[in-house]
């Protein structure tokens, strides 16, 4: 996906499902190529969108810093997450999409835990 003359090596990662990712579109289609291309070389942009994804994929590659495997020497400046409605009825597991990691509200803490 990369835009040519990118002169910075700070970072926007873009996160989501099918829409983000691009899915049936080149990649110089998607939200991530349009906006690294719009910006005009001032921030290289990441895709880690990918089909049927939602936000409980996402938080686990940033807890475990999975995305920075594919960073290189860039910086991350800034992270987008586009959602859908249906985002919210895959991340509670109630619509077909079951695989995953699943969150809850512990007792102890405010914080979301991986069960």
């Amino acid at each position: 996906m990369p835009v040519e003359n990118v002169e910075s090596n700070e970072a926007v990662l873009f996160f989501g499902c099918s829409y983000t990712f691009g899915d049936g579109f080149e990649d110089s289609e998607s939200m991530p190529y349009q906006f690294q291309k719009f910006v005009g070389g001032r921030y290289q942009a990441f895709n880690y969108g990918y089909t049927a994804y939602g936000a409980h994929q996402m938080l686990p590659i940033l807890e475990n810093e999975k995305e920075k495997s594919g960073l290189g020497s860039n910086v991350p400046k800034y992270a987008f997450y586009q959602a859908i409605t249906d985002h919210a009825f895959r991340g509670a597991f109630t619509s077909n999409e079951n695989l995953g990691p699943k969150y809850s509200l512990t007792i102890s803490s405010v914080i979301l835990r991986v069960l």
